[in-house]
This record gives structure tokens, C-alpha cells and sequence, in this order.
């Protein structure tokens, strides 16, 4: 007996052991030390240490990294798509980076308030424990979809087969969508190898409750750190290829981000990896993406911006480049050498005036399909899979020996006392030597024991305390009059979600299918969206799609329901209360649970369907007969409630003229992400994109007041309460907040900008920084708005709804009297009771100059459906 007969060594091989010395020197115990089993003690040093991994990590070869950033989803995502393209296994991360959380500018120049505001980092711990537990019902799904002892890359095709993008119709779209999806990923992969080995197929995921499936997944789950990514990730690398010797190539994958201090992150991160596969042997390569806007960056009509800027005034900041291979006079896809967010030569003809860079790029380009969600995704690579339920050495001992699998039994209780001292299987990291340390500042936080994977935080606090920036939060609570520790609670992900304030326009939690669920609602007027029969969602009492049926009990169904919001767009997105005024999408695209595009392509489903109701020629049936034909009297009847039905079925859909509103928008958000590619950092000086000075003041005690929303003018005071407590504000709020702190108080625009990136729930510092930018008059605004903010609140605000609901002090008061307390007179002042400097302050600046002749009302506006007739 010179061997390992084959039962133990597959035991070995498909057993968990963690702590290989200690193992070997239990296993090696209970063989006999006689001549005869000599070589078998030998040989049970080397299998023992082959034992220290399961099955699947003995095979892994190549590990997909996804490093996760801003795209908190799995569908219509890049990154996670090509990271499963790549690799035998996936290891999902993400790093809670020290840099992204502290202070911009610490004070006293700047605020020394956190960059992630307390609001905003509840609403990422959410979409962390939304994405984490839908990467785990898919690992778990693909672990039951591949027989036992085969690694999904080896599946049968049919294992893999595509299913149809969300959305779109199945068949030949969707599959001329997903070979764009993977075509586009060949090509954006900017260094390494292209995509490489088993085709992967994909599939929607967006269906059902985010809050299902069990947390800890069958197999699956997201690696959570503390860290500066350069470090963590090199460290995870290496526990990787510790556990699995026959690692020989690691993909990073990875979403690229705004500004220099993000492409300068890049590639330390592509060099620290590259660094260790030098040293340990490993191949690396590095794969990026783009998901910001709506337009790819390499899709953009330069050729047509060139004709538009007759004139481009340089910034001081930025020196003309030579031109590259890339930079091409035609429109259409073009090749770079440089990813975008690293190459301001290619944008330096973007329009400096917003209008010019709509009209040209809605014109010229077009917006690529957005991509499905992988049907499975590999398994986590050793050590961060679930551990097996016997170790290795243990099984292996009751192989040879016959004896029982567990080593509590054993005469010396050396397994006991190791058990006590953490040692268990699962408690260390390393494979033949101790536990390898993370980084520096990294370690797990979290109510529950996860292992290697680390468990998302329950509280923002814990996360303040991990990167050291409770003092930040210290400060700003104590700016804007509010304690966080009251207003948030801790985050359960085993129980519904918490309820927030009931006064707030954004009643929305984190994560991909809520986003989807809000997308549908807004523009089809149901969470559900359209349904098979082709039109607008209108589920009644019972059920059933009213829209696809002539019945009379559906059409009084059709009365339970709104119209979808969309249909009254142009008229509420600028009113400044309300929760379905405008879509509330930003914080999910900010966040990276939707992306633009996925939106876009919800609006153009829209489109299509209001091009159908709008021009159905007379009204007419499915059946081809109308209304008024003359027919026997069933017939007559059936074809009135079918005409009635479809009448309001035109109700419901909105005007494709509103579709083009939403539209805009989505591009006006690409104008000033491009912008920022454009500039650089020129939009973070105080002197902003055109370079001009201008003397700020510095007046804490002002500025203050304005944060706390004490300035005295109610329209500014609700909004900036409601910032503070909620996350959110309108976007006429923001215009009236920014022009009275800039061109009214002459405050520094950057300590607003400062206080905006901390509290707003969809701060995408792009858009943050090139609107301050634009309404403290050092932007792309050519006109140099100055907003009169009395008479703009009772225009977009007549009921003074949002004063009502923000400033307690003024509610007794009628509306007109809630926008423009300083006029009450004293009987009236002793009738509500409200004393102006006692109750609620004296303005700051002089309210006369706030007001200007009221020309008509932000009021939402009842549309009239064309006829049907």
C-alpha cells in the first residue's frame, strides 16, 4: 500500500481545509509509523496540502475580477458581462475607498465635510445588499443548472442559451443585441487580451422582487472591503492564488469614472495588479468600459461639433494636444488609443453651449442597445466560496482509518484547543502559512459572520468609522442642524425595507429592479410596464390587462388607475413638490442601478405605442370595424365598448412630444459629463470652466444660515431642509439655492458644491460641478441667470405646498403669506401666531429684489387626448 487508494484522494480533493500545517501534522497522526506505511506518510504531507482547496478552485485557471464601482446592477453591465467571458471563476468586489468617503477640501478652505454624506451612503448600502443578493440567486441558480463535478465553463450549450433583452422582443433582436453587447466589449477592452474562452449566455434578471433570496446565497456573494483599492486588490490576488496553484491569468474589469483623480486610480490599480503578476508568475490583463452617459463616447458626431463651435475659447488649464490616430473629421464609431476619461483631445470641440451639442448629437448619433444579464455566473474562487461542511483532513481520516469524520475525539484535544484559538476550518485565509492580512484599513464590518466575503454595513457609522471621517460627519451635522443617528435606520436586510420620511419626494430604496419598477410606473403608468398585448400596462381590480379587453367591467377597471406621469411631463418637471412631478431616476442612474441607455430604450417603447394610439386611422377595432358601422345591434354594442376602451387606452399613453422632453434631458446629462472630460479639473477651481476670477466671500456665519434654511425666504429655507433631511431636491429648487448663494450673498461656489456632492442621493460629480459652475456664472450659462426666488416659488409652487410640509414655523399661514411672510400685517401676524424674527427669521437679502411679474404658473395642467374618432 504505497498510495492514496482513489476513494481518499477524491475526498481530499473535494474537501475545504484551511489551516494546512496543523492538518498535516493531524492526518500524518493517525497513520501508523511503521516501515510499511512509511511511504504513505510521505506522501500524505503533499495531498493534505492538495486538500487545502475544493473541487472547483483546483480547476481554476483564470478568475474574472470585477471591480465594482458605479454600477451597482447585473443587467445592461459590461464589466460583469466580459468578467464572465473571461474566467473559470468570478471574485466581485467592492471597495469602500477611504478617498471617496473624506473630506474634498478640508477646512477652513473647504468644508471638512465627508464627500459621501450620511443620506447617499445609506442609499449605496442598500444597492450593495441589492446587488449582492442578485449576484447570489444567480450563482445559485447556475450551481443547480450545471450537473455536480462540472465547472460551468464546460456546460452543455443549451445550459447557456440567450434569453431576450428586458424589454425587447425575443428572437432576432434579442440576439442582434447581445452580439452587439459582446462586439462592443471586445472592442472597448483598451489593454490586455481580448475576450477569451467559454461564450457566456445572457439573459433578463430584472424580473421579481429585489428583496427575495437569501443573503448568503447557495455558492455566491460579494466581497466587501475597507481600502484603498491599489492595495486590496493585489491582496485578494494573492489569497486567490495561495488556494488555487493552477492560477495562471486574472482579468480586471472595471467601469471607468470621471475626472483625473478617477483615471489616475485606474491605472494605479492596472499597475498594482500588473505589479503582482510579475511577481507571482501570473498573467493580467485589463479590460475597461464606459456607462456614463447615454451616448458612447466613441459614437459622438465631432465632425458636426466642429461646424457648431464657431468659436472655442481654450481653458487656462488646458494646452492643445497634438491629435491623435483616433481623432478623425468623420462621425460614427472611431478608435482611441486612450480611454475617454484620459484623453480630453478627443472632446476639445464639444460645444460649449448646450443646445449646439443636443442638436447635433441627437441628429448624428445614435444610442447603443443596452445588454442582458447573464443567465449564470461562474463561482466564487477559493478561499471566498462557502465552506464545506467536513474539512478535508477530516473526511480523509475517515477514509484511512476508519474511524469517524470528526477529530473532537482525539486523545491530545489539540483540534479543541485549536477551535478555541479561531482555527477553524473557514477561520484563516492562507494556504500553508498564517493568514495573510488584507490591507491597511480594510477589514470586515458587519452583524453577521460572512467568512472571507465581508458583510455590507448596517449602519453609514460603521462606515464613517472604518475610514476614519466620523469628525467629517460631525461637521456636518452640526451645519445643518441635524443628527443622523435619529433620522437612519439601521439597514436589516432580512426585513422590509425602513419607511422614510413621509414628507419626502423620493420614497425610493436602492437596487436595480426598483429602478425598473419606478422607470415603468413613470412612463407606462404601472410597475409592470406594457404587456404582451402590445400596449400601455392597465391592470384592473381583477388582474387583467384592460387595455386588451372590450369588457365593461374592464372599463370601469380603467377608472382605478392613473395615467402614466409622463403624459403630463412638460408641464411638472420644473414644479418643485411632488413625487411623481418628475421621474426620481437620478439617484438609481447616479448610482448605477439603471443605466441611461436602458431608460432610453424604455422611452422609445413608449414612443412606439404613442405612435400607434395616436394615429390609429378612425378609431378603428382590431376586427377592422368601426363604431358607427352599421351592423346588427350585438355587433354594435361590442364595437362601442371596444371604441370606449380605445379612447382611453389613447388617454393613457402620452404625446411622443413628451418623449422627446425625457429624451433631452438624458442628453443635457451627457452635455456636462462630456464637458468635464472636455475641461478637467478646470471645473473644481474657483474661477470655474471659463477661467474668470471673481471675489468670493468666505463668510461661515452666511453661509450657515444658508445651509440650515434660515435665510429668511421660504422658498430657499424649504428647500434646503428637505436637502438635508431627505437627499433630495428639486431641480427649480437647486436653481433658486445656487443663485441666491452666488449672486446674491457672493458666497464661495464651491462650499455649496461641496455641501450638494455630500447631501444630494444623485450627486455624479460631473453634474454637480458644471451646474454650480453654470448658475454661479463661471459655466457654460451665456445669459448669467439670477433667479428671483420669491416670485419662482409661487410659480412652481403655488400651494406653497413644499413651505407647508419644511417650515412647521409658517404653516398656519395661507399659501400667499407662506412665500412672502414680511407681509403680514399685525392683526394678521396675531392671528396665526407667527412673529417674524421669533418665529421664523428676517431675510437675509433684501426680498424686493426677489420678486418680478408672475408670467402664468408652474401648475400641472390637465392635457386633452386627441380624438379617436
Amino acid at each position: 500500500m504505497g498510495a492514496f487508494s482513489p476513494t481518499a484522494i477524491n475526498v481530499l480533493r473535494s474537501s475545504s481545509v484551511v489551516e494546512p500545517k496543523r492538518h498535516q501534522k493531524c492526518l500524518v497522526n493517525f497513520i501508523p509509523d511503521t516501515k510499511f506505511f512509511h511511504s504513505l506518510r510521505g506522501r500524505a504531507y503533499k495531498v493534505s496540502s492538495w486538500a487545502n482547496a475544493p473541487m472547483n478552485s483546483i480547476q481554476v485557471r483564470s478568475v474574472g475580477l470585477w471591480w465594482i464601482r458605479r454600477d451597482l446592477r447585473i443587467v445592461d453591465n459590461e464589466a460583469l458581462t466580459g468578467a464572465c467571458r473571461q474566467a473559470d471563476a468570478l471574485l466581485p468586489v467592492y471597495c469602500f475607498d477611504p478617498r471617496d468617503i473624506q473630506p474634498r477640501r478640508a477646512a477652513p478652505e473647504g468644508l471638512g465635510i465627508p464627500k459621501l454624506g450620511p443620506l447617499r451612503c445609506r442609499f449605496l448600502l442598500e444597492g450593495l445588499a441589492d446587488v449582492r443578493r442578485e449576484i447570489c440567486k444567480l450563482q445559485a441558480a447556475s450551481a443547480a443548472a450545471v450537473p455536480a463535478g462540472v465547472h460551468p465553463a464546460a456546460a452543455p450549450a443549451g445550459a447557456l442559451a440567450a434569453e431576450p433583452v428586458d424589454g425587447a422582443s425575443s428572437g432576432a433582436t434579442a440576439a442582434a443585441a447581445t452580439r452587439k453587447g459582446e462586439s462592443r466589449e471586445t472592442s472597448n477592452c483598451k489593454s490586455g487580451e481580448g475576450p477569451a474562452g467559454s461564450p457566456v449566455g445572457c439573459g433578463n434578471s430584472s424580473g421579481g422582487s429585489s428583496s427575495g433570496g437569501n443573503s448568503s446565497g447557495n455558492g455566491g456573494g460579494l466581497v466587501i472591503r475597507f481600502g484603498l483599492p491599489e492595495v486590496v486588490l493585489p491582496d485578494l490576488l494573492t489569497q486567490v492564488a495561495a488556494h488555487n496553484l493552477k492560477l495562471r491569468h486574472v482579468c480586471l474589469h472595471h467601469h471607468l469614472d470621471l475626472l483625473e483623480e478617477s483615471a489616475m486610480l485606474e491605472r494605479e490599480v492596472a499597475g498594482a495588479l500588473r505589479a503582482w503578476g510579475a511577481r507571482t508568475g501570473v498573467r493580467v490583463s485589463v479590460h475597461t468600459y464606459w456607462d456614463r452617459t447615454l451616448y458612447h463616447p466613441d459614437d459622438l458626431p465631432y465632425h458636426l461639433y466642429e461646424k457648431a463651435s464657431k468659436a472655442i475659447t481654450p481653458s487656462p488649464w488646458m494646452t492643445e494636444p497634438e491629435k491623435t490616430s483616433g481623432d478623425k473629421a468623420a462621425g460614427g464609431s472611431q478608435s482611441w488609443a486612450l480611454p475617454p476619461n484620459a484623453d480630453r483631445t478627443r472632446f476639445r470641440s464639444i460645444p460649449p453651449i448646450m443646445t449646439n451639442f443636443r442638436k447635433a448629437t441627437q441628429t448624428a448619433a445614435s444610442v447603443r442597445p443596452s445588454i442582458p444579464a447573464p443567465t449564470f455566473l461562474p463561482p466564487l474562487p477559493a478561499p471566498f466560496e462557502p465552506a464545506a461542511e467536513h474539512t478535508g483532513v477530516a473526511a480523509a481520516v475517515a477514509v484511512l482509518t476508519g474511524r469517524g469524520s470528526s477529530l473532537a475525539g482525539r486523545p491530545d484535544g489539540e483540534d479543541q484547543a485549536g477551535q478555541v484559538d479561531g482555527e477553524g476550518a473557514g477561520a484563516g485565509a492562507g494556504a500553508g502559512e498564517e493568514s495573510l492580512p488584507l490591507s491597511v484599513g480594510t477589514r470586515h464590518v458587519g452583524h453577521e459572520d460572512r467568512g472571507a466575503l465581508g458583510e455590507v454595513p448596517r449602519t453609514v457609522f460603521e462606515v464613517y468609522d472604518a475610514v476614519c471621517a466620523r469628525d467629517a460627519l460631525h461637521r456636518l451635522e452640526e451645519l445643518v442642524g441635524l443628527d443622523y443617528s435619529r433620522l437612519l435606520a439601521p439597514l436589516d436586510p432580512d426585513a422590509p425595507p425602513a419607511l422614510h420620511d413621509p414628507r419626502t419626494a423620493f420614497p425610493f430604496h436602492a437596487g436595480h429592479d426598483r429602478a425598473i419598477q419606478r422607470l415603468r410606473y413613470y412612463v407606462w403608468g404601472h410597475p409592470e410596464g406594457r404587456q404582451a398585448s402590445g400596449g400601455p400596462s392597465a391592470l384592473g381590480a381583477d388582474g387583467r390587462d384592460v387595455c386588451s379587453t372590450g369588457s365593461t367591467g374592464s372599463q370601469a377597471a380603467m377608472g382605478f388607475l392613473p395615467p402614466p406621469s409622463l403624459l403630463y411631463f412638460t408641464n411638472t418637471r420644473a414644479q418643485a413638490a411632488g413625487v411623481d412631478n418628475s421621474t426620481k431616476l437620478s439617484p438609481f442612474v447616479a448610482l448605477g442601478c439603471i443605466t441611461p441607455r436602458r431608460i432610453h430604450e424604455e422611452v422609445e417603447s413608449v414612443r412606439g405605442a404613442a405612435a400607434v394610439a395616436w394615429g390609429s386611422p378612425g378609431g378603428r377595432d382590431a376586427s377592422g370595424a368601426g363604431a358607427g358601422v352599421a351592423c346588427d345591434r350585438a355587433r354594435g354594442v361590442a364595437a362601442q365598448q371596444n371604441h370606449a376602451v380605445s379612447t382611453a387606452a389613447c388617454n393613457r399613453v402620452p404625446d411622443p412630444g413628451e418623449c422627446d422632453w425625457l429624451a433631452m434631458h438624458l442628453c443635457i446629462r451627457d452635455f456636462f459629463i462630456f464637458t468635464v472630460l472636455k475641461e478637467g479639473e478646470a471645473v473644481l477651481d474657483e474661477r470655474g470652466i471659463v477661467g474668470r476670477p471673481v471675489g468670493w466671500r468666505r463668510d461661515r456665519e452666511a453661509f450657515s444660515r444658508w445651509a440650515r434654511g434660515t435665510t429668511g425666504l421660504p422658498f430657499v429655507d424649504a428647500n434646503m431642509r428637505e436637502l438635508a433631511a431627505t437627499g433630495w431636491m428639486s431641480n427649480r429648487g437647486r436653481q433658486n439655492v445656487a443663485s441666491l448663494l452666488t449672486k446674491d450673498l457672493g458666497l464661495d461656489w464651491r462650499w455649496g458644491a461641496e455641501l450638494f456632492e455630500s447631501l444630494l442621493l444623485d450627486c455624479d460629480v460631473a453634474v454637480n460641478y458644471c451646474n454650480w459652475c453654470y448658475f454661479a456664472g463661471i459655466g457654460n450659462d451665456p445669459r448669467n441667470r439670477h433667479f428671483k426666488t420669491v416670485t419662482q416659488g409661487i410659480k412652481y409652487d403655488e400651494d406653497a405646498v413644499l413651505s407647508a410640509a419644511w417650515l412647521p414655523e409658517l404653516s398656519r399661514l395661507p399659501p400667499l403669506l407662506r412665500h412672502q411672510p414680511w407681509t403680514m400685517t399685525e392683526a394678521e401676524a396675531k392671528l396665526y401666531g407667527v412673529v417674524l424674527g421669533r418665529d421664523y427669521p428676517e431675510p437675509m437679502v433684501d426680498p424686493a429684489d426677489h420678486i418680478a411679474q408672475l408670467t402664468g404658473t408652474g401648475k400641472r395642467k390637465t392635457k386633452s387626448a386627441k380624438p379617436c374618432t
